[in-house]
């Protein structure tokens, strides 16, 4: 493995292209050499039968939310309309710290989040080829949840949406979401 101490960042993509392993701390890896990676991720292997161990502290759940895009139709025309349709469904899943912080989490942590939902998000996919399903992250952004006091927490978004903008939310949307939500559940992350 090779270090990459002055990253940072960590985008999807490259998680997508690493594993994670919970036994050692080194650092992380991915083959696009026109960037850099935090020493604190390590690039192995994630045991997909629940939370990955470093990720226990925080106390991870999920929630469901509609999808939708601004139709615009006949541009530049007096009789221009606009509509908002439903074209698929967000799914946030949190991780809350357990202790009354406004920081960050640590780097590893949140890349060892990536690639442990990539991991989810990949399995999906493999069986939704109707739906488009993205993940979305957000590693240099605070969430302050509300109801818990303004404690920091977390987010990354995966949103399952219909190929084609054209057509509504269906029944391949509603399945790759009670898929989704099965594996989430079967790891013991429970809906909010």
């Amino acid at each position: 493995m090779t270090a990459f101490p002055d990253c940072r960042t960590l985008s999807a993509d490259c998680v997508s292209l690493a594993t994670v392993s919970l036994a050692e701390r080194a650092v992380t890896l991915c083959s696009d050499t026109y960037h850099r990676h935090p020493k604190s991720i390590i690039v192995t292997k994630i045991n997909m039968s629940e939370i990955p161990q470093p990720l226990k502290k925080y106390r991870i759940f999920y929630d469901v939310s509609p999808y939708h895009e601004l139709i615009e139709e006949a541009h530049d025309s007096p009789a221009a309309t606009r509509r908002i349709k439903q074209v698929g469904f967000e799914v946030d899943v949190h991780g809350l710290a357990n202790k009354d912080t406004a920081e960050l989490p640590p780097s590893g942590d949140y890349a060892l989040g990536c690639a442990w939902l990539k991991k989810i998000v990949d399995t999906v996919a493999q069986h939704a080829s109707e739906c488009l399903i993205e993940m979305i992250d957000f590693p240099s952004t605070v969430f302050a949840e509300a109801r818990e006091h303004l404690r920091a927490e977390a987010v990354i978004r995966i949103r399952i949406s219909h190929r084609s903008i054209d057509q509504p939310v269906g029944l391949p949307e509603q399945q790759a979401l009670e898929e989704l939500e099965r594996q989430l559940q079967g790891q013991g992350v429970r809906r909010r």
